[in-house]
């Protein structure tokens, strides 16, 4: 199984449909499945902001 560290622009690309790189996102995630996503509580926050 593949780990990737994912940063603030990966999760709010995934969650926002009408974000530009929101196809990108998910293909990425799609192309790299199974995979373990790791990210930080900064992430988090900063998402949380957005």
């Amino acid at each position: 199984m593949k780990t990737v560290y994912a940063d603030t622009g990966y999760w709010i690309a995934l969650i926002n449909p009408n974000d530009n790189l929101h196809s990108k996102a998910r293909e990425i995630t799609q192309t790299l499945y199974p995979l373990k996503i790791i990210t930080s509580e900064m992430v988090f926050v900063e998402c949380s902001c957005a």
